[in-house]
């Protein structure tokens, strides 16, 4: 009878862990950075729908769609997308990870509050193209989200990316999510984001989930 019970609780935690990695979320962040590449600081929403199967990340200038098995970019600026799978990008993400090297992150005992969540400032230095790179990180932990939420588009694109999982890694480490990140290159600004909600939802809302429609293929 022992035994029955405990493969009955075996049993339980397995279907309860398989519930909790199947949730569906939503998240609504802020970022302020110079996308245009004219020198000035841009502010805009970027929303991101996260389930096991999918992520979807939007911003009033494109739609990108992100699976088990390839990454698609809308320019909803121009109605064009392009489509590429893991292998075709390996390149480009491998350029992408030669960039980045030395990367550390040190937590300082200073606290501060983001939104609803108390968090915890981590120092986060790198090398990026042979430029010094430093990030204030605010870090929360007891969010009630998964460590990895916000970086599991990365974890799919980046898989053969050694020093970006070095990177992911140590910050999954620390137990929490970074709800705050401020990015310096040479002492200057050159980005932040904060987040700004972050939700369970039931599932993602068909007119996201439904790829833009009478957009023309980018020509390589």
């Amino acid at each position: 009878m022992g035994n029955l019970k405990k493969s009955a609780l075996m049993i339980a935690v397995l279907v309860m862990t398989a519930f909790v990695f199947s949730k569906n979320y939503y998240v609504k962040q802020i970022l302020i950075a110079d996308a245009n590449g004219d020198g000035k600081m841009d502010t805009t929403y970027q929303e991101t729908y996260i389930s096991d199967e999918l992520i979807i990340i939007s911003d009033e200038f494109s739609r990108s769609y992100i699976d088990n098995e390839s990454f698609t970019f809308y320019n909803t600026s121009d109605s064009s997308y392009f489509k590429k799978t893991y292998k075709e990008l390996e390149e480009v993400m491998n350029s992408t990870d030669s960039q980045l090297s030395n990367f550390e992150l040190t937590k300082t005992a200073e606290t501060k509050k983001i939104g609803p969540w108390q968090a915890a400032k981590y120092l986060g230095k790198a090398k990026v193209m042979d430029m010094e790179m430093s990030l204030d990180m605010y870090i929360a932990k007891d969010t009630g989200f998964p460590v990895d939420l916000m970086i599991r588009q990365q974890d799919k694109m980046q898989k053969k990316s050694k020093n970006i999982k070095i990177m992911t890694d140590k910050i999954k480490a620390t137990g929490g999510i970074v709800v705050k990140e401020v990015a310096r290159i040479g002492g200057e600004v050159v980005s932040e984001k904060e987040i700004k909600t972050m939700k369970v939802i039931d599932k993602i809302e068909s007119k996201m989930a439904q790829r833009p429609k009478g957009f023309k293929e980018m020509k390589k």
